[in-house]
C-alpha cells in the first residue's frame, strides 16, 4: 500500500511535469516569449486538444508504480502525439521520470520492454522534429535526460540491493550474536542449578538417617529449584521464537541476589555479602550480568572452593564492582574446565567492562568492573 509521501511525491512530480508541458504548449514552445526561428513561430495555436496531450502525458506519471510500461507508452504517445500536432512540446520529463523507475525495479524483462519502447518513441521524436523543426536536434536533449534518468535508476537499484545485504549480514551477526547469549544463559542457569541441586541432594542423603525434617526440606528445595530453572530455561528458550520481547518476564538481575545467595548457604556456602556505595538504577544488560557474573563465581566456589566466601558490591561514580574472594582448594583441573570464567570475561567485556581471576595468598579472586554506560566511541 502507498504511504502519504509516496503519494505526495507522485502528485508533485506529475505537477512539475503537467507545468512544464503547459508552458509549452500556451507559449507554443516559447515563440510568443521573443524571436524563435519561423518553424516553432507556425507551431499550432494552444487549444482544448493540446491541453489534453499535455495532461495525458503529465497523468501517465502517477501510474508508473503499478503499471510502468502502460505509463511509458502513455506519456511517450502523448507527447509524440503532441510533438507531430505541432505543438511545440519537445521536452519530454514525463518518459524520463517513468524510465527512471523501470530501471530502479528489480525485473529484467522490464528493462529491455522499457529500453526498447524509450528507443522506438526517441526515433519516432527525433524523425518528426527533423520534419517539423527544420532538422534542429533537440531530440538530443530528450536522449540524454532519458539515458540519465535510466542510469539513476539503476545505481538507486543496485544501492538499494547492497543495502539489503547490509541489513541481512547484520541480521545474521545479530542472530549469532543471540544464539551466543542464549548459550551462555543457559550455560549459567543450568551449572548453578545443577551445583545446588547436587548440593542439596547430599545434604538430604546425609541427613536423612539423623534429622528427617532437614532432609526432606532439602529434597523439598531441590524440588523448587528443578521447576524455577526450567521456566527460567523455557523463558530463555522462548525469547528464541517470541517477537513479543513484552510478553516475556525479564531475566533475573541484582533485585534476586539475595535469594541466590540464600540458596547458596542453603546448599552449604557461606557467603558474606558486603554492599558499598549509593545503590542505583541500572541498565537490563548490565543488571543481568552482573547477576549472571555472580551466579556464575558462587557456582565455582561451592565447586572448588574451600571456606567461607566473601562477595563485595560497590556502587561507584561510573562502574559497578564486583569482587569475590574465598579460600582456594588445591588446584584442580576439569577435562573442558575454564570456560565458566570465560563466559564471565565475555560478559564484562560485551559492556566495555574488565573481568579478572587469579589465586592471590591462597585465595581465588575474582573481580569485574561494569560500566553503567557504554563507550560506544570506544575501539
Amino acid at each position: 500500500m502507498r504511504t502519504a509521501r509516496a503519494i505526495a511525491i507522485d502528485l508533485l512530480l506529475a505537477g512539475v511535469v503537467l507545468l512544464a508541458g503547459v508552458v509549452q504548449w500556451a507559449t507554443r514552445n516559447f515563440a510568443d516569449l521573443g524571436p524563435r526561428p519561423q518553424p516553432d513561430a507556425l507551431a499550432t495555436a494552444p487549444d482544448a486538444l493540446g491541453l489534453l496531450l499535455v495532461t495525458v502525458a503529465a497523468a501517465a506519471v502517477l501510474l508508473r508504480r503499478s503499471v510502468p510500461l502502460t505509463a511509458l507508452a502513455l506519456t511517450c504517445g502523448a507527447s509524440i502525439a503532441a510533438l507531430a500536432l505541432s505543438y511545440g512540446v519537445v521536452v519530454h520529463l514525463g518518459p524520463a521520470i517513468v524510465l527512471y523507475e523501470i530501471a530502479r525495479r528489480d525485473i529484467r524483462w522490464r528493462w529491455w520492454a522499457g529500453g526498447a519502447l524509450a528507443t522506438a518513441s526517441l526515433t519516432a521524436i527525433a524523425v518528426l522534429e527533423r520534419g517539423l523543426l527544420d532538422a534542429r536536434a533537440d531530440f538530443v536533449i530528450d536522449a540524454v535526460i532519458w539515458a540519465g534518468a535510466a542510469v539513476a535508476g539503476a545505481w538507486r537499484r543496485n544501492a538499494d540491493a547492497q543495502d539489503a545485504e547490509h541489513r541481512r549480514q547484520e541480521q545474521i551477526e545479530a542472530a549469532a550474536d543471540e544464539r551466543v547469549r542464549i548459550a551462555r544463559e543457559l550455560h549459567d542457569s543450568a551449572g548453578h542449578a545443577i551445583t545446588n541441586i547436587a548440593a542439596h541432594a547430599s545434604v538430604a542423603r546425609v541427613l536423612r538417617p539423623r534429622d528427617p525434617e532437614r532432609a526432606d526440606a532439602a529434597v523439598a528445595t531441590v524440588e523448587t529449584l528443578a521447576h524455577e530453572t526450567m521456566a527460567e530455561i523455557d523463558e530463555i528458550v522462548t525469547a528464541l521464537r517470541d517477537d513479543d520481547e513484552a510478553a516475556l518476564r525479564p531475566l533475573p538481575g541484582l533485585g534476586q541476589l539475595d535469594d541466590l545467595v540464600e540458596r547458596q548457604r542453603d546448599a552449604g556456602l557461606s557467603v558474606d555479602v558486603v554492599r558499598a556505595g549509593e545503590p542505583r538504577s541500572l541498565a537490563a544488560s548490565v543488571d543481568r550480568a552482573a547477576y549472571r557474573i555472580v551466579q556464575e563465581a558462587l557456582t565455582n566456589a561451592a565447586r572448588h572452593g574451600a571456606g567461607a566466601t566473601q562477595l563485595h558490591v560497590r556502587y561507584g561514580e561510573a562502574a559497578l564492582e564486583l569482587e569475590m574472594v574465598n579460600p582456594a582448594a588445591p588446584a584442580t583441573r576439569r577435562h573442558g574446565g575454564g570456560r565458566g570464567i570465560l563466559g564471565m570475561r565475555e560478559r564484562a567485556t560485551l559492556l566495555d567492562g574488565t573481568l579478572s581471576a587469579d589465586h592471590q595468598d591462597g585465595s581465588f579472586v575474582l573481580h569485574a568492573t561494569l560500566p553503567y554506560e557504554r563507550d560506544h566511541h570506544a575501539g
